[in-house]
């Protein structure tokens, strides 16, 4: 009999808990993607692919967050009226309306951030501001920007224009389009108003609100009449997707329950009749999502002091932002904010407008299955291949290689309205063996190629010779899209004088794994790099093959840049990255631009990694430029990696050379990781020092330059490296063997050991 009891009552537990599951799922999907879903588990990570209304007439202005477009209403088509223009003495800033949230002044959360969900067509954004023309008591320009239901003021000063350095144009390492990266206005500030602060209120509240899904809380606030401690702890703890969520939104409110019963206040009439009881249970985390469960959000009604005083700065919150918590007075606050006016997003409208070669009016980059496809929204493409236009050219149906027509969806007078796609899979041998004859029987044939796009270069051989093939391309290319899957981009030295107006470089490989570098003089005459598509997550599962563009955190040079005696051009590509391109996204390294990347190129994010392994002649970085020698203010740059050229054991390098090392560019602060490494990677094991051009000694700072070297190739070298000295260099032995090292002295004729090829 007890036994059927203890039954009866385990089978009433799973069934209540069953239940409750079921019902805190099917709320989540229905809040999550409003469409009927089956599940018995809450899952909030676990979100079924979204899908997207590709239409330029889409009213985004008025959007609860959702992974969908479903219902999205068409705006209504109206004649805009004339207004008469009043007379100004400088020209109206136009501004688009933000929507992209920029982080500022961030402070830790202890729960790390969910995986974006990617859309698969990019939305289009819809401007919607006015301007006016009206001088300021300061002289500032005045913009107008709509904020939810209020029009705010907005004191700006137009950004002076980019110069390039006619050195830098004689030298050919401007952009000879030059790009510019600041659109926006510097704000000066904002006029603030109580429409303004009670917008930004009621943005906050509703922010909190949206990130807390009730569904997720009923089985806290009216859980099963049998629920203990337990039960909920196992609610609480049923998946990672509920612990990360939970987690989340006990952050929220840690502040406020810290602050002993200040929580009250903001309590429903039947939370505060519980609430002596809440406070018995003895799970912590427990005890305050119940609490939490009986809160009233529509009483935080105040904003933080912090969120205030930066509206006159022109930061605001918006109804999406997820970043809302609750001070320990019961006031709204957040770990980001956004701007009015947003730079950044002016910049991506301007580059999918106006520098991609099929354009469309969106901030959005395309996703990898885009890329992957070669598919751009408002763009359709057809297979014309077996057309007899491009017949003649006797591609075969296993060739790996098509023609596409792509034609622009809404014809637009004032742009390029179709194009001609090439494709070819360099994994293809049949394909590949014909790239070269092919590309030159299109240029005899003046057959206009809009995009050559070629896909798995490397896959089926890493060191697949491509220079040739590049070298072939015509020397004016509206678009080259290249798909590398191995490190090796040494062939893109062969674009050097081709004028590219977009290049995109892409794999499906890992993006973000070390060694992609890049020759700056290959994108000598690219006037834009593509850097907006899609780049891959840490999020994603390992091997997960997703097309993803480029970024460069390192540099090379090829051994044809440097002669032995002449460093110009390799320091005149130094420049080139490091400061006269600087504000190409390209050029940024792994961080991005800074605040003023026009004006201010020393704040922005540059490669810190330098590759000279291809450069036989170079043994340190005697001669080469790390600060900007036309504005002196810019901070100079420092490298975190170094790879130098060696193919033997033995790494030769003169007493000379070793004083004039320069390796104190290499950054040695307490947190850096700095490395230097050689081309045949720890096979180098031993260091050579000879005398030369009359240095017999290592001077201070040879010895500092020598600890370095020693140091930082950590891999290679160590307190037992045994370092080696010509017998007629006996200065040099000395000053060695007084150091500690272990030397011993070699015929000055010596060759290598081994050699690696």
């Amino acid at each position: 009999m007890i036994f059927k009891k203890r039954k009866a009552r385990n089978l009433l537990l799973i069934f209540g808990v069953g239940s409750a599951s079921s019902i805190l799922a099917s709320t989540i999907v229905y809040h999550s993607i409003n469409d009927n879903t089956n599940s018995n588990r809450f899952s909030i990570l676990n979100l079924s692919k979204p899908n997207f209304i590709s239409k330029n007439n889409l009213d985004l202005s008025n959007l609860d967050p959702s992974i969908t477009d479903i219902n999205i209403k068409e705006l209504e088509k109206v004649k805009p009226q004339e207004k008469p223009k009043p007379e100004i003495n400088q020209a109206p800033i136009v501004l688009p309306k933000q929507e992209i949230e920029k982080e500022i002044k961030k402070e830790p959360t202890p729960a790390p951030k969910a995986p974006e969900i990617k859309k698969e067509e990019p939305a289009v954004v819809n401007p919607s501001v006015e301007t006016i023309a009206e001088e300021s008591k300061d002289n500032s320009a005045i913009a107008i920007v709509d904020y939810g239901d209020v029009k705010v003021r907005i004191h700006v000063t137009p950004v002076p224009p980019r110069k390039d350095n006619p050195n830098d144009i004689l030298k050919q390492i401007a952009n000879r389009k030059p790009y510019i990266s600041e659109l926006a206005p510097d704000i000066q500030y904002v006029e603030v108003t109580e429409e303004l602060k009670a917008q930004n209120r009621k943005f906050a509240q509703q922010a909190l609100g949206k990130s807390i899904l009730d569904g997720a809380f009923e089985a806290f606030r009216t859980p099963p009449i049998h629920w203990n401690e337990e039960n909920f702890a196992r609610y609480y703890e049923s998946s990672p997707s509920n612990i990360y969520y939970f987690d989340k939104i006990l952050e929220k409110f840690k502040n406020l329950l810290d602050n002993g019963d200040k929580v009250v206040e903001f309590l429903t009439d039947e939370g505060k009749k519980l609430y002596p009881e809440l406070k018995k249970i003895k799970n912590e985390k427990i005890k305050r999502l119940r609490i939490i469960s009986y809160i009233d959000i529509t009483k935080f009604v105040l904003t933080s002091d912090k969120l205030e005083g930066e509206l006159s700065q022109g930061y605001v919150i918006k109804p999406d932002n997820d970043n809302i918590y609750i001070t320990e007075d019961g006031k709204l606050d957040s770990y980001s904010r956004t701007p009015l006016i947003n730079g950044s997003v002016e910049r991506l409208i301007k580059d999918n407008s106006e520098l991609r070669t099929f354009d469309y009016n969106s901030y959005y980059g395309r996703t990898g299955k885009s890329v992957e496809e070669g598919t751009y929204p408002g763009w359709t493409k057809t297979d014309v291949t077996k057309n007899p236009e491009y017949a003649k050219y006797k591609i075969g149906d296993n060739d790996g290689i098509k023609f596409e027509l792509i034609k622009r969806d809404v014809p637009d007078p004032k742009k390029r309205n179709q194009g001609i796609i090439l494709t070819i899979d360099a994994e293809n041998e049949a394909g590949y063996a014909k790239t070269l004859e092919l590309i030159n029987q299109l240029k005899a044939d003046k057959k206009e190629i809009t995009s050559y796009r070629i896909i798995n270069i490397g896959r089926n051989n890493a060191n697949q010779s491509f220079i040739n093939i590049f070298k072939a391309l015509p020397d004016k290319i509206p678009q080259l899209e290249l798909f590398f899957e191995t490190h090796n981009t040494t062939s893109l030295i062969a674009l050097e004088d081709k004028e590219i107006d977009e290049l995109s470089l892409y794999t499906t490989g890992n993006s973000n794994a070390g060694g992609w570098s890049i020759n700056p003089w290959a994108l000598k005459k690219t006037a834009w790099v593509n850097m907006i598509d899609y780049n891959v997550s840490f999020d994603y599962k390992p091997g997960l093959r997703v097309a993803t563009r480029l970024g460069f955190d390192d540099i090379a040079f090829e051994d044809s840049d440097f002669d032995g005696k002449d460093f110009s051009r390799i320091n005149n590509g130094l420049r080139m990255v490091y400061w006269v391109r600087n504000n190409e996204r390209v050029f940024q390294g792994g961080l991005g631009a800074g605040l003023k990347p026009d004006r201010n190129e020393g704040e922005n994010s540059y490669p810190v990694g330098l590759d000279l392994s291809r450069v036989t002649k170079i043994k340190s970085l005697r001669n080469l430029i790390f600060s900007d020698i036309e504005k002196p203010s810019n901070k100079p740059r420092k490298l975190v990696r170094l790879v130098l050229y060696n193919d033997s054991e033995t790494f030769e390098i003169d007493a000379d050379e070793l004083n004039n090392a320069n390796f104190g560019v290499i950054d040695t602060g307490p947190f850096s990781r700095s490395k230097i490494s050689f081309r045949n990677g720890n096979q180098t094991r031993k260091i050579k020092i000879t005398s030369k051009n009359g240095v017999t000694k290592l001077n201070s700072s040879g010895l500092d330059n020598l600890q370095k070297l020693i140091t930082l190739a950590r891999d290679n070298f160590g307190p037992e490296t045994e370092f080696k000295v010509p017998n007629t260099d006996k200065e040099l032995f000395e000053q060695l063997e007084k150091l500690g090292k272990k030397v011993i002295q070699v015929d000055p004729n010596e060759k290598a050991e081994f050699e690696f090829s």
